[in-house]
């Protein structure tokens, strides 16, 4: 298999960038999963190339050259999950002029990619580092575990601080294979990236080195089969144990408001009145939950009693519980929040407010620099007077006797949010966001394939209730029982499955990011100490005297 070798030395660039673009591909038509099993294959085949290979000097490849052949894949791979921001232009929801939104989108775009591709670059040097460990060097078959380890944690800073957005994370290419996510539930969404870069690498390790090619693809089929297997036992053991669960029958509305329209008084009316309408809807269909979109009231609620008396009478003529999107007031500052409204004692006292807000729509991060750098970013903010305050914990909501854990829009692509709400007591999870801004673009799809890797994780299910779509009612297993096209009004209603119980992941966090942390300091170290003293031991030598 000389073919890979060649392209290798000839075209390294041209590899990455097929693995970047086909993965990225993937990750926006995840009909597509098949494909990112070996979507990898020619950036993993220039990866092992790079940590095996040696300079001119007989040195091996430098960190830095290593690193810029690592952006180019993560930047391009990057500006493909985020193309489309385009689709946002020309921003019409904040009212800038053209000219300002264009320049918004292509910062958006250009400069997410450019910033998450160059942190995430730092992988592959840092790969490089722990390939030339002592371990590494006895030990090679630990190469390609550490990589698909390094990999992991990288995917897993993206959750980290505000500049972290996990919207690349590999696993979302694979919402629509149930049987494949399934293993989610044990030790999360990271356990897929560690699968699929080892069977990757697995197999360009076969197509770099023939001599040991069937043992190697022998190993990549053993990986994923063994997964595939796993997985489709644990759907069919929680199919059965669905059996014996409690139901709660649910509907997510869908009011297809535009944002541009919801944030103008005069349109209060006809926001509340679409709403009134599903929710009849629903109760008539048997509905006991009715879960509204992020801000489907884009006031502080309690500043208007009238609106709070109708949704009130709202919930006790029809009998059902709301779960209202909504701004509350705290000593912090204005909240993004979800209020819950009961039919017999009207809006309760368990509000449950945003905790992942949105950099640039609900607050300006790094103020002074932004308005001074790209002022136009600065008027994507959308709440009224100033940065909104985040959530502190979960909040847990009672219907008709379910336990319902709330998510808001952002919360939704943070894994850890939503273990909270479960670990709270969270039979059921509801997810109210207001995707608006993404059109009817790529974005929806990937936003709705979070909720899915949410209720797998969690094994409890999900019910989406988006403003312009994508709604949906989701079971623990992933199976999309129905969902609501976009742009369009509606609500779908469903019986779903009520779980107590906790998975595996639940309980364990993210385990697997401290044992590939583990491994990767382990090695690292196993490489820098002795370097580090035996240049700290010459110098003491040097200084000696004769």
């Amino acid at each position: 298999m000389m073919w890979m070798k060649n392209a290798v030395r000839r075209c390294p660039a041209l590899l990455l960038l097929l693995s970047a673009v086909t993965t990225g591909a993937v990750l926006i038509w995840p009909i597509l999963a098949p494909l990112e099993w070996v979507s990898l294959v020619p950036m993993g085949a220039v990866l092992l190339r790079l940590i095996s290979a040696e300079g001119k000097n007989g040195k091996p490849v430098s960190l830095r050259r290593m690193y810029a052949w690592g952006f180019l894949y993560c930047f391009v791979f990057q500006a493909i999950v985020y193309h489309w921001f385009f689709y946002l232009y020309p921003l019409e929801f904040t009212g800038m002029p053209t000219a300002a939104a264009a320049a918004v989108v292509a910062v958006a775009c250009f400069g997410l990619a450019l910033l998450h591709g160059g942190i995430f670059a730092a992988a592959f040097p840092l790969i490089g580092l722990v390939c030339r460990s002592p371990i590494c060097r006895r030990l090679p078959a630990l190469r390609i575990p550490l990589i698909a380890a390094v990999w992991c944690i990288f995917e897993w800073m993206q959750t980290q601080t505000w500049i972290g957005v996990p919207w690349g994370r590999l696993a979302l290419g694979q919402v629509r294979w149930l049987p494949v996510i399934q293993t989610v539930s044990l030790l999360g969404s990271y356990l897929i990236t560690f699968l699929l870069l080892t069977v990757n690498l697995l197999i360009a390790a076969a197509l770099l080195e023939p001599a040991a090619a069937g043992r190697r693809l022998t190993a990549a089929l053993l990986v994923f089969g063994v997964n595939f297997a796993v997985g489709s036992g644990l759907f069919l053991l929680d199919e059965a144990a669905a059996e014996d669960r409690d139901t709660i029958t649910v509907s997510a509305a869908q009011g297809n408001i535009s944002t541009s329209v919801k944030w103008s008084g005069e349109a209060m009316a006809e926001t509340l009145q679409a709403y009134v309408v599903l929710t009849r809807e629903a109760a008539a269909q048997g509905a006991e939950l009715v879960v509204w979109p992020e801000s489907t009231i884009p006031y502080t609620l309690h500043k208007y009693p009238w609106m709070v008396e109708y949704i009130e009478a709202l919930a006790a003529e029809n009998g059902v519980t709301l779960l209202v999107g909504c701004f509350t007031a705290s000593p912090e500052g204005m909240m993004n929040s979800v209020v819950t409204v009961t039919p017999d004692g009207g809006v309760d006292g368990t509000v449950y407010s945003k905790r992942h807000l949105v950099p640039f729509g609900e607050y300006l991060p790094m103020a002074d620099l932004v308005r001074a750098v790209c002022p136009p970013l600065a008027q994507l903010q959308m709440a009224e007077g100033g940065d909104l305050a985040a959530g502190k914990e979960a909040a847990v909501h009672s219907a008709a006797g379910v336990k319902v854990g709330s998510l808001i829009c952002f919360d939704s692509i943070y894994e850890m949010l939503s273990l909270d709400s479960v670990r709270q007591g969270a039979e059921v999870l509801a997810v109210s966001t207001n995707d608006y801004w993404f059109s009817d673009s790529a974005a929806l799809r990937q936003h709705h394939g979070q909720a899915v890797l949410r209720a797998v994780e969690t094994r409890r299910s999900v019910i989406r209730a988006a403003n312009t779509g994508i709604s949906a009612v989701i079971t623990p297993r992933g199976t999309v029982l129905g969902d609501l096209e976009p742009l369009t009004q509606g609500q779908i209603t469903a019986e779903v499955e009520c779980n107590s119980r906790l998975t595996l992941y639940t309980q364990v966090g993210n385990l697997l990011i401290w044992l590939c942390m583990a491994g990767t300091a382990v090695c690292l170290g196993s490489y820098l100490v002795p370097q580090f003293w035996r240049r700290n031991r010459k110098g003491i030598d040097t200084d000696s005297p004769a």
